[in-house]
């Protein structure tokens, strides 16, 4: 098979899989709070990073867990500085 003909192939595979993703999800995420939904992603991704992060390198959390000040401080100041910029844009 040459690679034209295997380069349509996984694009139509792209195609497919995203129109039943969106037409499945869509219909689900209408019945519920997307605010929910939001934080329900957000947690499990944050849980699977620290728990990746405590299995892979459990000294970076020690690290960040003694530098608890600056790490507040760094946590507080990236959406308040993001926020800024991005209001420049508009």
């Amino acid at each position: 098979m040459n690679n034209a003909t295997l380069g349509l192939i996984w694009a139509f595979s792209f195609v497919i899989l995203e129109a039943a993703q969106a037409v499945f999800f869509g219909g689900v995420f209408q019945d519920y709070d997307s605010f929910l939904i939001g934080g329900a992603v957000f947690g499990f991704t944050a849980a699977g990073a620290l728990i990746w992060a405590k299995v892979r390198t459990p000294e970076q959390l020690k690290i960040a867990c003694a530098n608890g000040a600056s790490l507040f401080g760094l946590n507080l100041s990236t959406p308040l500085s993001g926020s800024h910029i991005s209001s420049r844009f508009k």
